[in-house]
């Protein structure tokens, strides 16, 4: 699944795109794509946060530079016992998805600043489901990411396209028009001001489904889980729904602040949104049952062999060759 995912194909035409923008940009450092290297909390420290305090000032009034880090296999970031290292790169990523990199550790010589940051990883659905815990629900962890499963392999690709077979020409002529509007790094200021009647409408009747929903089951453990979950998304369908009013309008718009978020938007970020949550929910009722994973993941597998019950149970010997020939 991590193979057919198209990831890498993906993340080739985001480098090509952010290569040609910088390119149209008066200030090309302000749009930056690495390959997250050093995934410890020091290496995304000295990555993202500020040089000098003079940066660190500007980016107060200032957009700071925006960043698209592809991290290959996240993994090791969602494991049930993690390394004192890989709880330090989730604790400071908790502030990255607010906008704020601080640094924990002597490691490395920065300074505390804002930060804008898309972080693109893979990995695969059985890691995640046996993975998550309730800590990472409890703390917003696991409700900071957007889930997005790849689709199905529907056509034979023995060689890669060029560019994943997109126009590359017409997409190169869209990003030097927004790249041209991101230039304007004037601050836009509240986000919710952009939205008019409609799209406060639409997220207002969403939101309060979900307030009255777990208002009514308040202290019940899985709906705990669901509203530590539910309160980080409904911040990530704004984030959504301004860039789905950026992608629709760049090229009638002067500014940034300009820019104004319709029902339209709203309603596209819900639904990608919704979809993350359908993703988590099942593993609402599993987190923090006392069960280990493992033998969950092991039962789940013996289920799709067919021992749902006594009389189709299966024997160890069984259980052990349809196990290893299945991967």
């Amino acid at each position: 699944q991590s193979a057919l995912g198209a990831k890498t194909s993906t993340m080739s035409n985001a480098r090509s795109a952010i290569k040609d923008a910088r390119t149209y940009m008066p200030d090309e450092d302000m749009l930056r794509f690495e390959p997250l290297i050093r995934t410890t909390d020091a290496g995304i420290v000295a990555l993202l946060a500020a040089e000098s305090k003079e940066d660190a000032d500007d980016w107060e009034t200032h957009a700071p530079p925006s960043w698209l880090l592809s991290w290959n296999e996240v993994a090791t970031l969602f494991t049930k016992d993690a390394a004192r290292w890989e709880e330090s790169s989730r604790r400071i990523l908790l502030g990255v998805y607010d906008g704020y990199i601080g640094s924990h550790t002597r490691a490395t010589k920065r300074f505390p600043s804002r930060c804008c940051v898309t972080m693109v990883g893979n990995i695969p659905p059985h890691v995640l489901g046996g993975a998550v815990t309730e800590t990472m629900f409890s703390s917003g962890f696991a409700g900071r990411w957007i889930v997005m499963p790849s689709p199905p392999l529907r056509r034979a690709v023995p060689r890669p396209n060029m560019n994943g077979g997109l126009n590359w020409s017409e997409i190169r002529e869209q990003v030097r028009t927004l790249a041209r509007l991101v230039a304007d790094s004037s601050i836009v200021g509240n986000v919710y001001d952009l939205m008019d009647d409609g799209a406060n409408a639409v997220y207002d009747t969403w939101y309060m489904r979900y307030f009255d929903q777990h208002n009514a089951a308040a202290g019940d453990t899985s709906t705990d889980r669901a509203a530590e979950l539910w309160g980080r998304a409904r911040i990530t369908v704004v984030k959504l729904a301004a860039l789905a009013a950026v992608a629709r309008s760049f090229r009638d718009v002067r500014r940034l602040s300009d820019v104004v978020i319709e029902a339209q938007d709203v309603g596209w970020a819900i639904l990608v949104v919704e979809r993350s949550l359908d993703y988590f929910r099942p593993l609402l009722e599993e987190t923090g049952s006392g069960h280990d994973p493992e033998v969950e993941a092991l039962l789940r597998f013996a289920r799709s062999m067919g021992a749902t019950d006594e009389e189709q149970a299966l024997t160890v010997r069984e259980f052990m060759v349809k196990h290893r020939s299945n991967g």
